[in-house]
């Protein structure tokens, strides 16, 4: 789920980063989630790793661009790695919210996406409680690789960059092109 701007401050720093990047066609893309299912979405905020209901503050009355995972099974997987990630820092408080890393993926070209066995590690070192910085669509992207990894999927084959540079505008050009991954289904809110 990407995030239209809201219009506030936050977003529009965010859409004149990406404005800057030739990012014109997604500049107005602020945000990433997974869903999760039953109107609940995970998601790298300012506090860490959070859930929550769509139907409610502080996202209802956002719209969002809805991608979705043509392959079942790995977008349960993704979902529910997304959920690993928020019952982690819910348990060790461990994954903090990368302003700064944020801000050089809005104004960087990403890097090449890690070996699945670094995916596997970094996986590994967050349940296990060792700190970590991420943000909204590092999140949603680290959250995709670790499935893919797990269902022997190359990740190159749909999220070829490390999830740490990939902005939100980055993401929802990823998402767009690759057909043979995602489907846009529509726009909520």
């Amino acid at each position: 789920m990407l995030k239209l701007s809201d219009g506030s401050a936050v977003n529009r720093i965010i859409t004149a980063g990406q404005r800057l990047t030739n990012a014109e066609e997604y500049k107005d893309i602020t945000h990433a989630a997974v869903y999760h299912g039953n109107n609940i979405i995970v998601e790298s905020i300012g506090e860490g790793v959070a859930r929550g209901d769509l139907r409610q503050a502080p996202r209802n009355g956002n719209t969002y661009l809805v991608f979705r995972c043509k392959n079942q099974a790995l977008r349960q997987a993704a979902a529910d790695r997304a959920n690993d990630l928020w019952n982690a820092h819910r348990q060790h408080r461990n994954i903090k919210y990368g302003k700064a890393i944020a801000g050089r993926s809005v104004v960087k070209v990403p890097k090449r996406a890690p070996a699945a066995a670094d995916i596997t590690n970094k996986a590994d070192s967050i349940l296990g409680g060792e700190q970590h910085t991420i943000f909204c669509s590092s999140f949603v992207t680290f959250a995709y690789q670790w499935a893919a990894v797990q269902a022997n999927i190359p990740v190159a084959n749909f999220f070829p960059f490390d999830d740490n540079s990939v902005a939100p505008s980055t993401l929802a050009a990823l998402l767009e092109r690759n057909q043979g991954y995602f489907d846009f289904v529509g726009v909520l809110g």
